[in-house]
């Protein structure tokens, strides 16, 4: 028997809102793909072979991973049908639902050893190898028994999504979790997510492209008094934060100009904090990638529950869709 397993940050334990009920793992989300509990199974033997290779310090790290999506097969049958493993689909769909923290390592395979425990064959670490970190917003994310519900339901036609023909919904999904694994600077983790903003809203037809259309689509779509910062995922030690993504979208495309079109961008962004973070006020451009974030995943979010796939598919019918509301440069 093999496996695959990618690690997950930590399961909630701050009060019945913010908890995982550690009593149902394991947890399945789809046929042999389930959240448990991995500690008992990741032994001191599991990576010895790379011991000396990783130093002491990297070889404590990788193996303090506790709970993981693993997904098991037989090492007679084909791995499985899916371009990517089902972790990995797992891992990203979960980016949109709940943002966390990740250690330094990415994932990892191999065998299942008599005894039960994993022997690991092969693993990736984060680039950096100290970790994937998250916008100031997520830096508290655990993982409650409300994402796992909600993984469960997504997660189906999200594979479908991923391995179908949805060119603009798979575009922006994966340019959404590459922003993740940025860690060395701010700007190509923005630049990813603008693209993905972009794969959603806009297309390269003169009357689907640009600012203004994309802005008055993104109002549309989510509704432009839906709050950034909902109380669902709102950490209790930060003071509460009322913006709305109207409050944001116009700073947000202007930000994103200075940044795309190599311009110096003015200290305001650095200097305003709009809102109160874990250690004081968090600058503009920090609320901007934040806002950035949100608008992309609650867009793929409900183009999931909402059946709308169809409409993602490529450039014409994501035209079709918008312009049905009026939502193209000629009439806006």
């Amino acid at each position: 028997m093999e496996f695959t397993f990618v690690p997950i940050y930590s399961l909630g334990h701050r009060g019945s809102e913010d908890k995982f009920d550690s009593t149902k793992l394991p947890f399945e989300i789809i046929p042999a793909l389930t959240i448990e509990d991995i500690e008992h199974l990741l032994t001191e033997k599991a990576f010895v072979l790379w011991k000396a290779m990783l130093g002491e310090s990297l070889f404590e790290k990788i193996g303090r991973v506790r709970y993981a999506f693993t997904y098991r097969y037989g090492k007679d049958e084909v791995k499985h049908h899916l371009k990517e493993s089902p972790t990995t689909y797992a891992a990203s769909c979960l980016r949109l639902i709940r943002p966390m923290r990740q250690g330094v390592l990415v994932s990892a395979h191999g065998e299942i050893s008599d005894d039960g425990s994993f022997d690991v064959r092969s693993f990736d670490l984060s680039e950096r190898q100290t970790g994937i970190e998250v916008v100031e917003a997520h830096k508290l994310s655990t993982l409650r028994d409300g994402d796992a519900e909600n993984l469960r339901l997504l997660l189906p036609d999200f594979i479908r999504a991923m391995e179908g023909d949805f060119w603009k919904f798979r575009m922006a999904a994966q340019f959404h979790d590459l922003g993740y694994f940025q860690s060395y600077n701010w700007k190509p983790r923005f630049l990813l997510w603008a693209s993905s903003l972009e794969s959603i809203y806009t297309s390269h037809s003169r009357d689907h492209q640009g600012s203004r259309v994309a802005i008055a689509r993104i109002k549309w779509f989510l509704d432009e008094k839906t709050r950034l910062y909902p109380p669902s995922e709102w950490p209790r030690v930060i003071p509460d934060c009322s913006l709305t993504i109207d409050d944001v979208l116009d700073d947000l495309y202007e930000f994103r100009n200075f940044v795309a079109h190599g311009d110096k961008i003015p200290d305001s962004f650095f200097q305003t904090c709009p809102r109160s973070g874990i250690n004081g006020g968090v600058c503009k451009a920090e609320v901007l990638s934040e806002a950035a974030s949100f608008v992309i995943r609650m867009s793929l979010i409900k183009i999931l529950r909402e059946g709308l796939l169809d409409h993602f598919v490529d450039a014409g019918p994501a035209e079709a869709y918008f312009a049905a509301q009026g939502l193209v440069n000629s009439k806006l």
